[in-house]
């Protein structure tokens, strides 16, 4: 039986058996050309963002009253029953709070926050980045996006980060956000996150401060949202090996082309 590539009209044919093993090497490469799709992390820049399907938050007023100090590691619910486990770095405890424009009682939050939000408070003093680590249970089954509300105890500026985590605890990414705190309620800057894959959803989120802002470790968030909602579009990122089977394919086919010319000529 003659070789595939003998079958071809003279002036397509590949030089040599050495040249057609290649071109078909390249012809495989490019039909994987179109890439996997593969999970990205996106920021998530407002509250809004995250209603809709399978929408739910923690509300840190179920933990008690402004004032109340709430252990270093907790395990609370969301409105819809998710357990989830609450815990910082720090060996010291939390404390509930409420933004509040006057401090009647010496117990609210008198920053960006809007008037009447419950916040649970970091309330520390060491410099160090002592992220607030938020843990669904395993027996759920992943959220794509989770954002809050957040801002140090201290004045000035200061970069925001919140860093999602699979199943496996493996990192899936981070995003970062520039605020300003100071006693202006309403205008405390929102920090979330989404993967665009329901083949990572997120398990764990953790908030922080990071270093080089004013006192990092001491911070507060608002109530916490997420949902399951994978609806951002997934990216197309073309693999090296096809990508190299394209350009030596578009190289070739110039030559069969040349070829298919000179042949016409003759």
């Amino acid at each position: 039986m003659p070789a595939p590539w003998k079958r071809l009209p003279a002036a397509l044919r590949p030089s040599s058996r050495h040249h057609a093993i290649w071109a078909l090497s390249l012809a495989v490469g490019a039909s994987f050309a179109c890439g996997e799709a593969k999970a990205l992390i996106v920021p998530v820049t407002s509250r809004s963002q995250l209603a809709g399907f399978g929408n739910e938050f923690i509300d840190w007023g179920a933990l008690g009253a402004a004032g109340a100090s709430i252990p270093q590691a907790f395990t609370t619910t969301t409105d819809a029953g998710t357990s989830v486990v609450v815990s910082m770095d720090y060996l010291s405890d939390f404390k509930r709070l409420d933004q509040q424009p006057i401090d009647p009682l010496g117990t609210p939050w008198q920053g960006n926050f809007s008037v009447g939000d419950k916040l649970l408070f970091t309330d520390v003093s060491a410099n160090d980045p002592n992220p607030l680590s938020i843990v669904w249970s395993p027996l759920s089954s992943g959220y794509a996006a989770a954002g809050t509300q957040i801002q140090t105890s201290n004045p000035g500026g200061f970069t925001a980060r919140v860093t999602a985590y699979d199943a496996t605890n493996a990192l899936l990414g981070s995003v970062d956000v520039n605020g300003n705190s100071t006693s202006n309620p309403g205008e405390a800057i929102f920090v979330g996150i989404r993967t665009t894959s329901s083949a990572a959803p997120i398990f764990r989120v953790d908030f922080s401060i990071l270093p080089g802002s004013s006192e990092i470790s001491s911070f507060a968030i608002n109530r916490v949202d997420f949902n399951t909602a994978f609806d951002y579009p997934v990216d197309v990122v073309p693999a090296p090996i096809p990508l190299l089977g394209i350009s030596a394919g578009f190289v070739y086919s110039r030559r069969l082309k040349a070829r298919l010319k000179a042949a016409r000529q003759r």
